[in-house]
């Protein structure tokens, strides 16, 4: 799914907490 590939991208980047949330 393309959404997977999107939270990865966010992953690797670590932009927000939010985000570093989602990544688990």
């Amino acid at each position: 799914a393309k959404w997977k590939e999107d939270v990865i991208k966010l992953c690797s980047r670590e932009l927000v907490r939010t985000q570093i949330a989602i990544c688990g």
